[in-house]
């Protein structure tokens, strides 16, 4: 089978993959009677204010919670991805009564099956010759198995923004595999416009600029190549393909970056605040935030206990809140196979590079001063999941053994229980 037929073929089971899910999502949220709408729906009313050519909150309270009030109105303080989204939605449908939910839904179902497709490409780049059976497998214990499902059917403000950016990074990550020298311009290009429509919608993803940049310059075997030092010349001033390839990936990300910059000073005045000095943040954050302000080593510790050491159920004996977060790697115990490419695999060049972007997005992460409260698991470091997913396929061999769909079944189990309790169906302890 040629190239262009294997990708229509596997185009077609991502889209079988993401009709099941959505059905399945359908069900659940039938069964427990949920709403279509969920609230707030702060992304819903800004692609309405921007149908209106205003950068504010319409109507909305200047104490409204996680808001940002400056100068007599209200902004949001996230990055307008979603919002761009739902704009068409939205000049159909009316803000009123939006459903929300269900475009989450859809969303997410979308995601499994983009994540199908991320599964199939680095099945053929790295030949690990995986099954149909065992790809769909794969894919569906990442899509139904970790925060994908807990915040499509959750849904509400925080969770639809971190889907949509989602649905970006798997589409940057398959694009940017491509390794046909004959489409790598236009990959590149690809995934650069992807990756750079993802900082809209979570802006510290920028710093996820290595392996962006290690995928865009190297070569199909993901050997980096800048020619040979002649006579103490670096051949890389006569490479043209290396100019166009930065060209395609710097483009776009300094076009978003600029139209970001210039958002944030059509709003307060500043290029490089987002809103979050004026935040109606939670009264918990204070204390910490008049101390220390909102990113500052001191938080790193407890972020860290947070996101990745604590364990689920334990909140009468450290007596914090459940939702205050737990171990990502229990919430989605696949991804401990991601530590193994350390060790594992004989593209540690790629390792390096993926560990790069992974340590500086999580950078932010581990000093802000919140941890995602009003989650289940750890949903800020659900960024860099994608980025796991690679990691995961630097190991010599993968075959269905039976810890790794133990791990899958647990997790797909374990997120459904979570949203339930999110969702307070049952109490979450």
């Amino acid at each position: 089978m040629n190239r262009d037929k294997k990708t229509a073929q596997s185009i077609l089971i991502a889209l079988t993959i993401s009709s099941i899910t959505w059905v399945m999502f359908l069900f659940i949220q039938r069964w427990f009677r949920l709403p279509s709408t969920s609230y707030p729906q702060y992304c819903v009313d800004l692609a309405w204010s921007f149908l209106h050519g205003r950068l504010d909150l319409m109507n909305a309270p200047l104490n409204g919670f996680d808001l940002s009030p400056y100068r007599g109105r209200v902004y949001a303080y996230w990055p307008p991805l979603t919002s761009i989204c739902l704009i068409p939605l939205v000049k159909w449908h009316g803000p009123d009564k939006f459903p929300l939910r269900l475009f989450a839904m859809a969303v997410g179902a979308i995601n499994t099956g983009l994540t199908y497709l991320l599964i199939d490409r680095l099945d053929y780049v790295f030949k690990k010759s995986m099954s149909v059976v065992w790809r769909v497998a794969f894919a569906l214990f990442l899509g139904w198995g970790t925060s994908n499902l807990v915040f499509s059917l959750v849904a509400g403000q925080w969770y639809v923004g971190q889907l949509t950016t989602l649905t970006f990074v798997l589409l940057a990550l398959w694009a940017g595999l491509e390794r046909d020298p004959q489409k790598r311009y236009r990959s590149a290009l690809l995934s650069s416009v992807f990756y750079s429509l993802s900082v809209l919608g979570r802006s510290h993803l920028l710093l996820s600029f290595p392996i962006w940049l290690y995928l865009a310059l190297s070569d199909e075997n993901f050997c980096l190549n800048f020619g040979d030092v002649k006579t103490k010349k670096i051949e890389l001033l006569r490479n043209r393909g290396v100019f166009l390839t930065g060209g395609s990936l710097l483009l776009p990300v300094l076009t978003v970056v600029g139209l970001l910059l210039a958002y944030n000073a059509a709003r307060f005045d500043r290029l490089f605040e987002f809103g979050l000095t004026y935040q109606n943040m939670g009264w918990f954050l204070w204390d910490d935030f008049k101390k220390y302000g909102l990113f500052h080593p001191y938080y790193i510790l407890k972020n860290i206990y947070f996101t990745v050491l604590r364990s689920p159920f334990v909140s009468y004996i450290d007596l914090s809140a459940p939702t205050m977060g737990f171990s990502f790697f229990i919430q989605c115990p696949l991804f401990v196979f991601a530590i193994s490419s350390f060790f594992y695999g004989i593209y540690r060049q790629f390792a390096f590079w993926v560990w790069a972007s992974v340590l500086l997005v999580c950078v932010p992460i581990f000093l802000s001063i919140g941890t995602g409260c009003g989650q289940f698991g750890a949903r800020y470091l659900n960024d860099i999941a994608p980025f796991l997913v690679l990691l995961m396929f630097l190991r010599n061999k993968w075959v269905l053994s039976a810890r790794v769909v133990v791990a899958g079944v647990f997790g797909i189990a374990f997120n459904l229980y979570g949203t339930l309790c999110l969702l307070k169906i049952i109490p979450f302890k």
